[in-house]
């Protein structure tokens, strides 16, 4: 496993995320919700820390979300 990963924001733009940035989990997976702060690294890029899952479930009526 790598640790990082890269999410994208409501504004349209790639964060990377690295895993030690997600608090309360170790992972996160596509449909999440999150919340984050965007900050620039030493190599330009941005970095998304505070990660935070803000809604669990796909949010529709399917058995994973009842």
């Amino acid at each position: 496993m790598r640790g990082y990963g890269y999410i994208d924001g409501d504004d349209g733009r790639e964060v990377r995320v690295r895993r030690e940035d997600i608090e309360g989990a170790t992972f996160v997976t596509e449909g999440l919700r999150l919340t984050f702060e965007v900050r620039e690294s030493a190599a330009d890029e941005l970095e998304a820390v505070h990660v935070q899952i803000a809604e669990q479930g796909c949010g529709s009526s399917c058995m994973c979300c009842r």
